[in-house]
């Protein structure tokens, strides 16, 4: 992927796919320096079953709860956590109601683009899978946006649902 360039190229997927780098839930990573990479489509049912409790913050406005992730090989980190500022969700919403969850990770200053989080993210999904791990809710539409309300946010967005 060149600078600037957002498109991954073939071989650069074909590579990642083969990376078996591992990621560990670690919820005691440092975030003071997280921006918001990424947005995530999951229940918080199967956030659970895969990763475990998330950990629980009352000191922090914009979330309150959160999983992290470490790539042993590099010490990357990662983390999942809900908008609990009313940006993308609805403030105080439930979690069990919240399908559109936030990626964060420490931004690169040579490009905003050039980030690892999501892909730690995303290989953290496949290993946990691979371990045994399932999802435990029915899947999502692919097309969130469809099932906006018209305050901006998402409701339902079951498949079978509509």
């Amino acid at each position: 992927m060149s600078k600037g360039d957002r498109t991954p190229k073939q071989e650069d997927l074909e590579q990642w796919l083969k990376e078996e780098n591992t990621i560990v839930v670690d919820n005691s990573i440092d975030t003071s320096n997280f921006v918001r990479i990424a947005e995530l489509k999951s229940t918080y049912a199967d956030l659970v079953n895969l990763f475990g409790e998330p950990i629980k913050i009352s000191d922090n406005e914009d979330r309150r709860v959160q999983w992290g992730f470490k790539e042993i090989e590099t010490d990357v980190t990662a983390i999942i956590y809900d908008d609990n500022v009313g940006k993308w969700t609805p403030k105080d919403m439930p979690l069990d109601e919240i399908y559109v969850w936030e990626v964060g990770g420490i931004p690169n200053p040579e490009n905003q683009y050039q980030n690892r989080a999501f892909e730690i993210i995303a290989q953290a999904f496949h290993q946990f899978q691979k371990e045994g791990k399932k999802f435990v809710s029915k899947p999502l539409q692919e097309d969130l946006d469809s099932f906006n309300t018209p305050d901006g946010f998402i409701k339902n967005p079951f498949e079978d649902e509509q």
